[in-house]
């Protein structure tokens, strides 16, 4: 069955009036296309409610014209295996959290800023295995150093005198 417009080239108008939770489309379950919105033999979404992988496919790009939202602790994955994530998490951590593949993270013909209009903020390279091993630029001090543990194994930085390293007594 479909449902067209009486007279061709008019166009199809519909309207649902009724109140909130009374208009509905509803979808037959466990179908892997349950609903398609297509031009003749090309997909642009399709509904799956095959249960268990119940989704929305986007076959097309997306242009976003406005804002777009996605909900406190929610991903947006990349690729099947969750290859890449992007997620802002404020139950754990309230931080934004890029995970990547193997291969890393590339910026290609960009530099990479921390911080806004010469405002300053640190920047901090953990290490993989211990927490309290990492690398840091402390805007407020004006300082690159490594640490090892809380303390910092060598450092480098202004000075009264100009620019100096410092190597703690007991590190090197």
């Amino acid at each position: 069955d479909s449902l067209s417009a009486a007279a061709g080239g008019t166009g199809l108008d519909i309207i649902f009036d009724g109140n909130t939770t009374k208009n509905n489309i509803t979808l037959t379950d466990n179908l892997a296309d349950a609903l398609s919105v297509k031009d003749g033999s090309n997909d642009y979404m399709v509904f799956r409610s095959t249960s268990g992988e119940e989704g929305i496919e986007m076959r097309k790009s997306i242009d976003f014209m406005a804002d777009s939202y996605f909900a406190d602790n929610k991903a947006l994955v990349f690729g099947q295996d969750d290859d890449a994530s992007i997620m802002y998490d404020e139950l754990t951590d309230d931080k934004l959290e890029i995970k990547c593949a193997a291969g890393g993270i590339v910026f290609e013909n960009s530099a990479v800023d921390f911080g806004r209009d010469q405002e300053g903020k640190d920047v901090r390279f953990m290490a993989d295995k211990d927490v309290n091993d990492y690398l840091l630029w402390d805007a407020d001090q004006n300082r690159l150093q490594i640490l090892a543990g809380a303390s910092a194994v060598v450092s480098l930085g202004e000075t009264a005198d100009g620019y100096a390293v410092d190597v703690p007594e007991g590190t090197a």
